[in-house]
């Protein structure tokens, strides 16, 4: 069982501090229930009108916000094949959220737009999303929302910056072996100061 200490770290019931892999199970362990009040969040009239729309759809209708993508511009942000693309434009598009338009640079390509129905939806998600965000973040003090942002910038970086890495316990190198400088040899002349050769 772990509870929260007094400044907010995770420790086991007899006050010691969880280990790396205790706290990146508690994490693990978190995720879905912080996933499932974002969830209870979201209003019930949202959910019905959102219907079949999938998670994958509605981070295409957010990028198209940005503006219009070709089916290869689309299959690169999402990592997918232009095919499956073309089929995730094509359920948008029948869902009434997406529209393909000509190019206006270029006549003969083809993007994907999103449609008024789209726009419409995506302002309600964002507005949804703010409310959601601020109610489930209220917990938070800002002292702590900032640490937090931190911390997620962190993750997304990928790489902790070099002061949060743990520095590698010190090692005894032991003994060096002393190393041998070349000298020049000096000639002394009777008189005069030693010359270096």
């Amino acid at each position: 069982m772990t509870r929260r200490s007094t400044d907010g770290r995770s420790e086991r019931g007899g006050g010691a501090p969880l280990s790396r892999q205790e706290l990146v199970g508690r994490f693990l362990e978190l995720r879905p229930a912080l996933a499932r009040r974002f969830a209870a969040a979201r209003s019930p009239e949202l959910r019905g009108e959102l219907g079949s729309v999938t998670v994958h759809q509605l981070e295409v209708l957010h990028g198209l916000v940005a503006g219009d993508v070709t089916m290869s511009q689309l299959a690169r942000r999402l990592d997918i094949s232009e095919s499956a693309a073309t089929d995730v434009a094509d359920r948008l598009v029948r869902q009434g959220l997406a529209e393909r338009r000509s190019d206006l640079r270029d006549r003969r390509v083809v993007v994907l737009a999103l449609s008024e129905e789209g726009r419409r939806i995506i302002g309600r998600i964002e507005r949804q999303r703010r409310k959601m965000a601020e109610s489930i973040l209220g917990a938070l003090s800002d002292a702590q929302l900032r640490d937090l942002l931190g911390l997620i910038e962190v993750m997304v970086a990928g790489s902790p910056p070099a002061a949060a890495v743990d520095p590698p316990p010190a090692v005894n190198p032991g003994p060096q072996r002393s190393e041998q400088v070349e000298m020049p040899e000096v000639r002394h002349e009777p008189g005069r100061e030693p010359i270096p050769r």
